[in-house]
């Protein structure tokens, strides 16, 4: 540990002590909560909303600003939010948190929101999962942070998503969803929030089978267990004379339609050509050892495990050095099935590029503000640089700094880049309460 990250312990024990001895203030949804000073640093702690707070803090060692959204469990809750219905969309998280809300419908804003995964043309790099809905396996594999429904438990981790599709006895792998044409022997499946990013394949000279599925249920639990979601189809189109035609098969108006596709020949397409129309097919989702996730988001890399930091402190290019960060994590009680602890998730961004107001920290230090002063039991790096950003909706005269954009409320970082707030394809948000964008059969 370098002298700075030595530094910084004690500045977190001494915060701890500072804390604790200090009064809580909280009166509502009151602004200020706590004020503490210790060692060089500066604390404030707001309500956003019922268990949801903010809490910033300013370090004179280099100097940082952090700032900290912390979601209890049994309060508000996490929520994926993507920029759009589907791929291709680029809003500024400030724009998606303040149209987000918890009854999926976009007519009130969250309390408060960050930019999320990676992107590449117009989609997220890695794994994302929306109210129970799939929108990517992945182009990249990489961990993710996951979390069920109620927010009673949080996993961060490879996490291995399982898919299949089952008809007439039949049960055969789905390789990847909105994540790339098929290989030899593969099935892959996609849907309408691939955009224009990611559509069925189409090839002259290497014929595709492909079917579209029109859905005749609506998304249930595979098991008492919840080890994963289901969902039923009907086969709609596609099995014509050739039912593996050259031509693309498009997925239709049915806005929860979903097209299975596979090469000519191999698993895949043996497993399409036995259909027939109207031929009921299941559709599953799993990950494997975590059951009830409905949320997930990915990053990369792990920067707490078990408690411990493991953030590296080098690496091959500029990345490793000292930047803006946007991370998650949580504490250990997210990782238990007590339930009489409380989980809580921490979503973090340390402004980083602007001498004088906020150096950036490296991967492990920002491992160590999470290991030592949050006290998380797990913790993930997500996209940084000059897309770090956090927005809070209430009290925006409160707030220090205040940065005005273009939504409700302010920013409560500030962006590294000189134009301000970058656009993303996808947010983090803190809901005011239960997600009721997440289908009544899956809460």
């Amino acid at each position: 540990m370098s002298q700075a990250g030595s530094k910084r312990r004690v500045v977190a024990s001494v915060l701890a002590g500072a804390l604790a001895l200090s009064p809580v203030l909280l009166s509502g949804f009151g602004p200020l909560a706590v004020s503490a000073h210790a060692a060089g640093t500066v604390v404030h702690k707001y309500s956003l909303g019922s268990k949801v707070t903010l809490t910033t803090y300013h370090f004179a060692t280099g100097p940082e600003e952090v700032r900290v959204l912390t979601i209890a469990q049994g309060g508000g809750a996490f929520d994926v939010a993507p920029a759009g219905p589907a791929f291709g969309a680029y809003v500024k998280p400030s724009a998606i948190a303040s149209n987000a809300n918890e009854t999926g419908t976009g007519t009130g804003p969250a309390l408060a929101g960050t930019n999320g995964d990676f992107a590449t043309n117009g989609m997220p790099l890695h794994l994302e999962q929306a109210d129970g809905e799939v929108w990517s396996s992945a182009l990249s594999p990489s961990p993710r942070f996951a979390i069920n429904a109620n927010g009673s438990q949080a996993w961060i981790g490879s996490g291995e998503l399982s898919m299949s599709a089952t008809a007439n006895g039949v049960k055969d792998p789905i390789d990847h969803w909105n994540a790339g044409p098929p290989a030899a022997n593969q099935l892959t499946a996609y849907s309408q929030v691939g955009g224009s990013s990611q559509k069925p394949p189409s090839n002259g000279t290497d014929p595709y089978c492909a079917v579209r599925l029109l859905p005749t249920s609506s998304p249930q639990w595979s098991d008492a267990n919840r080890s994963g979601i289901t969902r039923t189809y009907k086969v709609d189109a596609g099995l014509n004379t050739n039912p593996c035609p050259k031509t693309q098969m498009g997925l239709g108006p049915d806005p929860a339609a979903v097209v299975l596709a596979s090469k000519d020949g191999g698993t895949g397409g043996a497993f399409l050509t036995a259909l027939q129309k109207d031929d009921v097919v299941s559709l599953t989702t799993k990950s494997l050892g975590w059951p009830g996730v409905v949320d997930s988001i990915g990053g990369t890399p792990i920067l707490v495990k078990r408690g411990v930091n493991v953030g590296p402190s080098t690496g091959h290019n500029y990345i490793y050095n000292n930047n803006p960060r946007t991370s998650i994590g949580f504490n250990a009680d997210c990782s238990d099935t007590d339930v009489t602890t409380i989980c809580k998730i921490f979503i973090v961004t340390v402004d980083g590029r602007r001498t004088g107001w906020s150096a950036g920290w490296k991967m492990n230090q920002l491992g160590n503000f999470f290991a030592k002063t949050l006290h998380a039991d797990y913790a993930l790096n997500m996209d940084g640089g000059g897309g770090t950003v956090m927005w809070a909706h209430q009290n925006p005269n409160q707030f220090a700094p205040c940065v005005k954009s273009a939504a409700a409320g302010c920013l409560v970082s500030k962006p590294s880049d000189g134009g301000g707030e970058r656009v993303a394809v996808v947010a983090m948000v803190a809901l005011p309460g239960e997600d009721l964008g997440l289908p009544k059969s899956l809460r």
